[in-house]
């Protein structure tokens, strides 16, 4: 019996570093670990030119790095069983949306919003809900990553909760100003901030107060906007038909974050 002990413990430890990630020569390597990957890290990265897509265990430079505001898009892991996805920490840029749908929207509405939020970093906005939809549908790059647009119930997961804010039920005026991109924190400027220049909520999302609103599935705009009043960025607020907000028609405080499908 002792004979066969080593060769037991041999095959464990092999076992063990590739599962780890780590195989041992010879090992089965690439599609278990992808597995492994794809069912527990809390990031994924889809390059939008390939679909290719990378799962992280931490995105410790999603605040600074230009990547993620240009041909990368940056996922969050939230929820849990039938109700896991991952979100996108970060409204769609321009620079993103170009990739995407080809158009530039955000320079031919009417001049609410001044020329310098024109910029690859900046929210993409003036994006109708039709456009949205077929942009996400069309995108079939050779990579496996595939978009939708989030439903509310998703877009809830992302910011942590139904109603308030993504930090509780009130808001204090620094509270605000930290993490809330609205009528009240802009001081008179006339537009977007880059995404991400303020700070992300405890789940890593950012902007999901003001900026632009984000359309969900249901056809209806969420987060508020640079322009509205500090109440409209409360999660329950939604912006619809009731609103003057159309799903065929573009409008200057309108945006999008999206959901990545492995």
């Amino acid at each position: 019996m002792s004979r066969f002990r080593p060769i037991r413990a041999a095959a464990l430890a092999g076992a063990i570093l590739v599962l780890a990630g780590c195989p041992e020569e010879g090992a089965v390597s690439g599609a278990l670990n992808d597995i492994v990957s794809r069912a527990n890290a809390p990031y994924a990265l889809l390059d939008l030119a390939t679909g290719a897509v990378e799962y992280r265990l931490a995105v410790d430079d999603a605040a600074t790095n230009a990547t993620y505001r240009d041909g990368t898009m940056v996922f969050r892991r939230v929820g849990t069983g039938t109700n896991e996805c991952f979100v996108g920490i970060f409204e769609v840029t321009q620079a993103q949306w170009f990739l995407l749908g080809g158009t530039t929207p955000w320079t031919t509405v009417d001049p609410v919003v001044v020329s310098g939020a024109h910029a690859g970093n900046r929210p993409a906005y003036a994006i109708d809900y039709d456009a949205l939809g077929s942009a996400v549908a069309s995108y079939n790059p050779s990579g496996s990553g595939r978009l939708a647009i989030p439903t509310l119930a998703q877009w809830h997961l992302a910011a942590g909760t139904t109603s308030g804010w993504t930090w509780g039920a009130g808001a204090t005026r620094a509270q605000l100003d930290a993490a809330a991109w609205v009528n009240e924190t802009t001081n008179g400027t006339g537009g977007p901030r880059a995404v991400g220049t303020l700070a992300a909520s405890s789940q890593g999302f950012f902007d999901l107060h003001g900026n632009v609103w984000e359309w969900t599935r249901d056809t209806t705009a969420h987060g508020g906007s640079w322009r509205d009043g500090w109440r409209s960025s409360r999660v329950e607020v939604g912006a619809a038909a009731s609103q003057g907000v159309d799903a065929n028609v573009e409008h200057a405080l309108i945006g999008a974050r999206l959901v990545l499908l492995p």
